[in-house]
């Protein structure tokens, strides 16, 4: 049989040997109809972002990256000021001409900016310079939205940072008294600080009068996932093969030898008895480190007990809406399946509360020759495909 062939027996016999015991998967962040994978549901401009990539006044950095945190140049936010009037006039402003010698004719910011010199928003920062990539302060962001419209003077001395009878001090407090910002500590609005590309969604969202977001592409964000594994897993090499636009992986390798040590992908290492207690260390450090991924997978290894109070122990340190595989051992020991059906058993008494799940090593290898070498513990390099296999399946179902 050709490898290709192999494989894909492989994959076929490794669906069978998943277990799924417990409530839904939380959805992931495509399901949840996320604009970019690096815009969490919970934040203070999720909504603005998704309602900013709705509206097509921002595409984002990539198809999955919004960079929420990145300043802003000023062809940037010309650029999504124009777009922003397109949206709420239903049609785009009309493009003037400029002078800027700093702005390329074929720059994506070009029309926008002749838009801006014409209609009188900006003069530049010096006569026949516009600086489009250099930032814009918060101070200038307010000053622009300001400009977009004729206004009433206003009050001011909104913020202690802002000077009376500045340049920008009218326009912040217009943004104030407006509900557009309330600065960046309640006496403070940072005025010399580069705007963030988080603030000025946020800012013309507010502006609109915080309006819904409508249909939009969700990102096609990767699933993130933890391998705490000891060397047989460890050998297959199973955190680069995975790592793809799909999913996003970190490894957690718990080692027989010595004092049984859990090298954390590089970043630590502690020692523990036996292959429990370095399983638990791995998964808390996973989880303090911020890595710990959706979806767990662990594999205890081979030394040791295993009893139902042990793997309870690894469930209550797994955070609650992972989903949580346990992988069977197979080993040539007397006490490989009471192990193996403590492992099953745990499914099943976590079912009403936690999603926990059985991936099925054992079966896979006692029902497939030839992907265990002689000790029948560690694997052949047909065992190291078929695992991979395993696990990638246990993911795909995730």
């Amino acid at each position: 049989m050709s490898a290709t062939g192999s494989r894909r027996r492989w994959v076929i016999a490794a669906l069978a040997m998943l277990s799924a015991v417990g409530p839904p998967i939380p959805a992931t962040g495509a399901e949840e109809g996320v604009a970019f994978c690096d815009v969490p549901a919970d934040t203070w401009f999720s909504t603005p972002v998704e309602w900013a990539k709705s509206a097509g006044i921002t595409t984002g950095v990539s198809d999955t990256e919004f960079d929420p945190t990145g300043t802003t140049t000023r062809g940037q936010v010309i650029t999504m000021i124009h777009r922003y009037l397109a949206w709420r006039d239903g049609e785009t402003p009309p493009i003037g001409s400029h002078d800027f010698i700093d702005v390329d004719p074929g720059a994506y910011y070009s029309e926008a900016i002749g838009w801006a010199a014409a209609s009188g928003v900006t003069e530049g920062i010096a006569p026949g310079l516009f600086g489009p990539e250099r930032d814009t302060s918060r101070a200038q962001l307010a000053t622009l939205l300001f400009r977009l419209e004729p206004r009433a003077p206003t009050p001011t001395g909104a913020f202690d940072d802002v000077p009376a009878g500045s340049w920008f001090d009218e326009p912040i407090h217009w943004m104030w008294q407006e509900g557009i910002t309330n600065g960046t500590s309640p006496r403070y609005f940072s005025p010399t600080a580069a705007s963030t590309r988080a603030e000025i969604v946020t800012f013309l969202w507010r502006m609109s009068g915080e309006p819904e977001p409508t249909a939009f592409a969700p990102a096609p964000c990767p699933r993130h996932f933890s391998v705490i594994a000891d060397s047989v897993v460890w050998g297959t090499r199973i955190g680069s093969v995975l790592a793809s636009d799909t999913y996003d992986g970190w490894i957690g390798h718990i080692d027989a030898a010595g004092c049984r040590r859990a090298t954390l992908s590089g970043q630590a290492e502690v020692c523990g008895p036996s292959r429990i207690p370095s399983t638990i260390e791995a998964i808390q450090h996973a989880v303090r480190m911020g890595v710990v991924g959706e979806v767990v997978i662990v594999h205890v290894g081979t030394n040791g007990p295993l009893d139902a109070d042990a793997i309870d122990q690894i469930v209550a340190v797994t955070p609650d809406d992972a989903v949580l595989w346990l992988m069977t051992i197979r080993a040539p020991r007397s006490n490989q399946e009471v192990e193996n059906q403590a492992i099953r058993d745990a499914a099943i008494r976590w079912a009403p509360s936690r999603d926990v799940r059985v991936l099925d090593w054992q079966a896979l290898a006692d029902s497939t020759p030839g992907l265990l070498a002689g000790d029948g513990v560690h694997l052949t390099i047909a065992g190291t495909f078929a695992m991979r296999d395993l696990i990638g399946s246990a993911l795909d179902a995730s």
